[in-house]
């Protein structure tokens, strides 16, 4: 398996990762220290390289139990993921691995895809595979809320989910739909787009989606190789 890039036009597609992947689950982006992490569910990793492919090593090997999809608070100095093993749960840790917290509690969450973090109010949001719903939880795991329940439509299969502003985006893989809803009550709720295909994953890029400042901002914070910002 592969990790590419491309401009944000589609052109120029190059191949970032193409070795040492078994089974990718999670992809995602610290734009400010300009590293890439990635979630092996085979290999039971997590790795980070530059935005070159270079320094590549892994940040967290050991407790993981097939990990699954990423979000990154690199302001924070956070990384947050979903484990779909033996018992599925979110965990954070520090961006390099060390403090690994687990969010959740048994029973709390089933297969948790889609992580996205609401950067403005301090939430995280999800899509529970096995509820058929999307689930959000402040930073530590707590105050639960269910945003949106389609598991007594049978015509309706949440795949992803994003979020941007006072809104939830997320695809529908059964109804070739992308819908939108109030993303903390799952009011006014309508469909955008139609007549799609499956649509595994969809993200928001915009400005206030990327922002913060830390030790990493300028010049690699000084370090020669990777600059992992902590909390």
């Amino acid at each position: 398996m592969t990790i590419s890039r491309a401009f944000m036009n589609g052109s120029n597609v190059e191949r970032f990762i193409d070795i040492g992947i078994e089974i990718l689950q999670g992809v995602a982006v610290d734009w400010i220290g300009r590293n890439v992490f990635w979630a092996d569910a085979q290999a039971n990793r997590i790795e980070v390289a530059r935005m070159d492919g270079t320094s590549r090593r892994p940040i967290i090997w050991q407790g993981l139990d097939s990990p699954a999809c990423i979000a990154m608070d690199p302001a924070n100095g956070y990384i947050y993921w979903s484990e779909w093993g033996t018992d599925t749960c979110i965990k954070r840790a520090n961006l390099d691995g060390s403090n690994v917290v687990r969010l959740t509690q048994i029973g709390d969450v089933g297969r948790a895809s889609s992580l996205t973090i609401d950067y403005e109010d301090r939430r995280i949001y999800w899509v529970d595979y096995d509820s058929n719903m999307i689930m959000s939880s402040d930073m530590e795991g707590r105050n639960l809320i269910e945003v949106i329940n389609v598991a007594d439509e049978p015509g309706n299969v949440i795949s992803s989910l994003t979020l941007y502003g006072e809104h939830v985006y997320w695809a529908d893989s059964k109804q070739k739909t992308i819908q939108r809803a109030n993303k903390l009550h799952g009011a006014s709720r309508r469909i955008i787009e139609t007549g799609l295909g499956s649509i595994d994953d969809m993200l928001v890029f915009h400005a206030s989606r990327q922002i913060g400042v830390t030790s990493c901002s300028r010049d690699n914070g000084g370090c020669q190789y990777l600059c992992l910002s902590l909390p």
